[in-house]
């Protein structure tokens, strides 16, 4: 018995509809759709067990924005710069900086680095090693270190300090986004800490990664306002994370800006408890490895313009110097060595820009300037000739 015509036709009707969805998802995967979009981190990431994502080895990708175009490579050992090996050379000294994506520096040439600056302005005898990972808090920094940085054999160890690294500290997920997560340290009531969330969960993966003809779609919906603003209303963010974290943005950060509250609150109090914990090991590693350590302070740009900060409507209980303030304590309070170079950066920014106007991050006069820094601490701290 033949099928009723009504159901035949919507039965092929169906059956195309599936074949054209497969065709198109099949020619959107061939001619690598929505590649050209994804952030550093989905590009030049891979999971890791440890620290929840690390810098994918002998790779690169060149990352286009509408402020600037740059060509990101990391080496064998996974590192933005020369190829060195963990052996230090003869009568060369060593500086390892840790850091998140202003220190990884996937905004400028590699040229403009502030690492590469620093090495240029200490002379020949002197190489900078470069372990900054976008996304990293300091718990990261720290593993990083223990797991890499003290097999370079450093004589002096720079950690750049960026405020969304005390709410990054406190917890288990990358920024706000509950489909990443990352190593945690939990404090005991003698200020010790205790290393959970390990091994880090894998990342989930998106409806955005698993279908290419989702972020067609996606694409579609936020360039028609109309459509947007109705998908906004019921979307499911969830569907919306990526399968790997992307860089926070400067004005946008969220939960994460509540660590400039004041009185703080009791989750930003905990996060401050392991921050100074974090710093206090560290400087002992330092010591027991006859390494100078200094934590340098990478000031947000809305901090250092009152126009931008009042632009950007926070509440009025948070202050911009909140996390620069209380880091400074912090810091006295455990004998650590801190630059703070936020007026070094409004004198500059009064000549020309250092920060980029919509990415949050420097651009290559700010990472001159920190790299310019950086060299005047240890002209003036550490007995550094130019060679």
């Amino acid at each position: 018995m033949r099928a009723p015509p009504a159901i035949a036709r919507s039965f092929l009707l169906l059956v195309s509809a599936v074949l054209a969805v497969g065709l198109l998802e099949v020619g959107l995967r061939l001619t690598h759709f929505g590649e050209a979009n994804q952030t550093p981190l989905q590009k030049l990431m891979d999971y890791d067990p440890l620290l929840g994502w690390r810098h994918r080895r002998n790779t690169s990708a060149e990352i286009i924005t509408n402020e600037y175009r740059t060509m990101v490579h990391y080496n064998t050992l996974g590192v933005r710069g020369r190829d060195r090996p963990y052996r230090k050379p003869q009568n060369i000294s060593r500086v390892v900086v840790l850091g998140d994506s202003f220190v990884d520096g996937y905004t400028v040439p590699v040229e403009d680095q502030l690492t590469e600056i620093l090495e240029a302005g200490l002379g020949r005898r002197f190489e900078v090693i470069n372990l900054g990972v976008t996304g990293y808090s300091t718990d990261q920094e720290l593993l990083l270190l223990e797991q890499e940085g003290w097999k370079y054999q450093p004589d002096f160890v720079v950690l750049a300090f960026y405020y969304n690294d005390v709410w990054g500290n406190g917890s288990r997920y990358f920024s706000n986004l509950s489909s990443v997560q990352k190593p945690l340290f939990v404090p005991n009531a003698e200020g010790d800490l205790t290393l959970t969330n390990v091994p880090v969960p894998r990342p989930k993966v998106s409806l955005r990664d698993r279908l290419k003809i989702y972020g067609l779609i996606r694409n579609v919906v936020r360039g028609n306002g109309w459509l947007s603003s109705v998908f906004s209303r019921v979307r499911n963010n969830t569907l919306m994370n990526s399968s790997l974290p992307e860089p926070s943005g400067a004005a946008g950060g969220g939960e994460e800006f509540t660590v400039y509250q004041q009185p703080e609150t009791e989750q930003m109090r905990t996060s401050w408890t392991v921050t100074q914990a974090l710093l206090r090991k560290m400087k002992k590693e330092a010591v027991d490895h006859n390494t100078g350590f200094v934590v340098f302070y990478v000031p947000t740009r809305i901090e250092l313009s009152s126009e931008e900060w009042s632009n950007n409507h926070l509440p009025p209980d948070y202050h911009p110097a909140e996390v620069a303030d209380t880091l400074a304590e912090l810091c006295r309070s455990e004998g650590v060595p801190l630059i703070e170079p936020s007026q070094r950066f409004k004198e500059a920014a009064k000549q020309e820009p250092v920060y980029y106007r919509r990415d949050p991050h420097w651009n290559a006069a700010g990472h001159h300037l920190a790299g310019h820094i950086l060299e005047q601490y240890f002209r003036s701290s550490w007995e550094v000739a130019r060679q």
